[in-house]
């Protein structure tokens, strides 16, 4: 396990190698020139010679490989520069936003495992019943529905029009509150953004549950458990879907990456102050230093998710060991 561990070590440093240097080369390849991104607006009358200057300063005037090399020294060192716009260290605007995507990401998996779990094991129990075909159906519109117009329906119908839940933001910022209110503020503001961010995964899931149990229920061993006259919900769900699990457990740690991008859109229609959201302000204000910096720390989430999920074989499945 150790030795596993260590390869995978490697190969995740190699990748974050790879990423920060495709996306150093993609930002210096946009049009427009980067030194105006540190002018004021209204200074940017400015001369040549003193843009000239700003810009050597700023050491944009080096190629590419040396603005690289030394930005990733920094890195390395700690010192992810300063936001454009706020003028606030990189990792502390990062820092500030990460745990509030976390909290989105994980209780959107969350949520679509407890939902795709039991619907799957139900329609693949009662094979082309009503019930599998009502599952089936609403995967499939789950799959297709775009996650921006689910969102805007979600928000005139329960927000808008019933008042039931609020529509943007993480906390009530007209009210003070604390302990166990100021949890159940957090509560009602994560709802609909989980909801939908959680909605495509979970009717993946739910197909992929599906498949894979209908595929093991089918094995020699489940009918030697019932010839024994083991009871069908024992070997349903300890024997079957115990190892159904094992397919569905590689699809979740590959739905990780989607479930970060996806947070990007979700977390800009909700006003949700995360890491996608700082993203996406970054990019449209060329905060070049942010936007590397959220790249990074995306890329590093994805595969952490990827590692733990591979870990998470061993548990599902005991005969599965690295070497």
């Amino acid at each position: 396990m150790s030795q596993y561990l260590l390869r995978r070590i490697l190969v995740s440093l190699l990748v974050l190698f790879t990423v920060s240097a495709g996306s150093f080369v993609l930002m210096h390849l946009a049009p427009g020139d980067p030194v105006y991104v540190y002018v004021n607006p209204e200074k940017r009358n400015m001369s040549p010679e003193s843009l000239d200057a700003l810009r050597h300063q700023l050491g944009l005037d080096r190629p590419i490989l040396v603005q690289y090399l030394f930005w990733l020294r920094n890195t390395l060192e700690g010192n992810w520069g300063y936001s454009v716009k706020s003028r606030a260290p990189v990792l502390r605007e990062i820092a500030s936003r990460l745990p509030n995507t976390l909290l989105l990401s994980f209780a959107s998996l969350i949520l679509a495992v407890v939902v795709a779990i039991p619907i799957g094991t139900l329609s693949a129990v009662k094979q082309y019943s009503i019930v599998d075909y009502l599952s089936t159906i609403g995967a499939f519109v789950g799959i297709s529905v775009p996650s921006f117009w689910f969102a805007l329906i979600l928000i005139w119908l329960l927000s808008v029009k019933l008042g039931w839940l609020p529509s943007t933001g993480m906390r009530t910022l007209t009210v003070e509150l604390t302990g166990g209110a100021a949890m159940l503020d957090v509560i009602r503001h994560l709802v609909l953004p989980v909801v939908v961010l959680s909605l495509a995964q979970m009717s993946e899931w739910t197909r992929y549950v599906r498949t894979a149990l209908l595929e093991v229920l089918g094995q020699d061993y489940i009918r030697t458990a019932r010839a024994k006259g083991v009871p069908e919900s024992m070997v349903t769900v300890k024997h079957a879907l115990r190892n159904a699990l094992i397919p569905v457990i590689t699809i979740a740690g590959l739905s990780l990456p989607a479930l970060v991008n996806g947070a990007y859109v979700v977390e800009t229609i909700f006003g949700w102050p995360g890491m996608g959201r700082l993203g996406v302000n970054a990019i449209m204000a060329r905060d070049y230093p942010v936007i590397m910096g959220v790249t990074m720390m995306s890329c590093v989430v994805v595969i952490a998710g990827n590692l733990l999920a591979d870990l998470a074989y061993v548990v599902a499945d005991p005969r599965i060991h690295y070497a």
